[in-house]
């Protein structure tokens, strides 16, 4: 499916939200996550008719968002890669809603398949961590827009306490009631079985990408190893590797390029040696095993490793190219 096609459903899913109302229900939901458990959605009680307009403006807008960058920023929709997080012209990205963690539950919403109690906002919310916009119609399509729950949406939450000043009145009085702030940026919206977003680290946190990426650096390790390329990795400096997001992107980009199947030893010298890069390199019975001296040098190596060293063809000057886009000859 093309940037074309993608942007007909954007404008479906626009209408969707637009034209919300009569028969169709505006809903608030809050998805609370346990420990590895799904997460449990309850809906907030929206009594008046304008608070659901402004969920349902909120949505619109995000569309018309996404809709304007698509035909005059001439943004491409392309499927969700974190590598494009480092690009200057971050295009639109997409996931299919199957292809989406399980306990996000996010096609069980789509479809209405999951049972929502009213809920409120809690004075603690450390499990809280989604909110969604959901505009159904009676044949059950849904509309979804997803946004990320910080603690600061509670209002004065942080503060001693909250004044309020009254109408009419020069006076200042203790306000002990809760406000809700809800952002007016969606992360994400869904339709029609797809998520387009152009916040891909804010999908990472969202669906913890991380536990994927977390299961790449074996896979990469092993590749390298079967090139005959091992690296000098001690436990301590693979759980570092393991428990820095960025350090698991550039495993995952390697994976992803296929890096760890079709490096040789011969190009890792030449890099090294045309670098001057800070990557000790060690003959072992025909294996190359490389190591650093300092943890800031893993960096140089995690560069070499995800071939992000190249060279312009315009004017032959070597570039350390993070975020770099594969493109057909």
């Amino acid at each position: 499916m093309g940037t074309e096609e993608h942007l007909e459903r954007l404008r479906e899913a626009h209408d969707h939200a637009q034209t919300a109302g009569g028969r169709r229900t505006v809903e608030y939901l809050l998805g609370r996550r346990y420990g590895d458990n799904d997460y449990e959605y309850g809906t907030i009680s929206l009594n008046e008719p304008t608070v659901r307009n402004e969920f349902t403006e909120i949505l619109s807008n995000n569309l018309t968002t996404l809709i304007h960058s698509i035909i005059e920023d001439q943004k491409r929709v392309v499927e969700f890669d974190i590598r494009y997080s480092n690009r200057n012209r971050t295009p639109i990205q997409f996931l299919p809603t199957d292809s989406l963690p399980n306990f996000v539950k996010i096609e069980d919403i789509c479809a209405g398949d999951v049972n929502l109690d009213t809920t409120t906002y809690n004075e603690d919310e450390e499990n809280l961590e989604i909110q969604i916009i959901r505009v159904k119609s009676p044949s059950g399509k849904s509309v979804l827009g997803i946004q990320e729950y910080r603690s600061d949406y509670k209002l004065g939450s942080n503060m001693r306490t909250r004044l309020v000043k009254r109408s009419g009145t020069e006076h200042y009085d203790q306000f002990k009631k809760q406000v809700i702030g809800i952002p007016k940026q969606l992360r994400a919206v869904v339709y029609d079985g797809y998520l387009y977003s152009s916040s891909p680290k804010a999908l990472e946190r969202i669906f913890d990408f991380e536990d994927e990426y977390e299961q790449e650096v074996d896979t990469v390790l092993e590749g390298f190893s079967d090139q005959d390329i091992q690296l000098d990795i001690d436990s301590n400096l693979k759980a570092t590797l393991q428990n820095d997001i960025r350090h698991l992107r550039k495993f995952h980009e390697m994976k992803e390029l296929g890096i760890h199947e079709n490096a040789t030893q011969a190009d890792i010298r030449r890099v090294v040696r045309e670098r001057d890069l800070p990557v000790n390199i060690e003959d072992r019975n025909g294996s190359m095993l490389l190591s650093v001296d300092s943890g800031h040098d893993r960096w140089e190596l995690l560069d070499l490793l995800a071939d992000d060293h190249v060279v312009s063809e315009m004017t032959d000057n070597p570039y350390n190219a993070d975020g770099k886009e594969l493109v057909n000859d």
